[in-house]
């Protein structure tokens, strides 16, 4: 029974290790993002990384019929 806990507080903390490493790149990831091209793509990426006042009008601009990567899923 002592070997099982062990093993699991190890998985546990090896888990939460790996977790937290995850976020390492990010204001680098969010930087890079800022300042690119913005695209609906950057658009979307910025506001999963928590991002706010995030420049949205280059999202008006997408002609609506034409082929556009991003909306053209249909």
């Amino acid at each position: 029974m002592k070997i099982s806990k062990t093993i699991l507080l190890g998985g546990v903390l090896l888990i939460l290790g790996y977790a937290n490493q995850a976020s390492a790149g990010m204001p680098e990831a969010v930087t890079y993002l800022k300042n690119q091209t913005q695209d609906a793509w950057i658009t979307q990426a910025l506001a999963a990384a928590g991002e706010s006042g995030i420049p949205t009008s280059h999202l008006t601009s997408v002609t609506a019929g034409g082929f556009n990567p991003t909306n053209d899923y249909a």
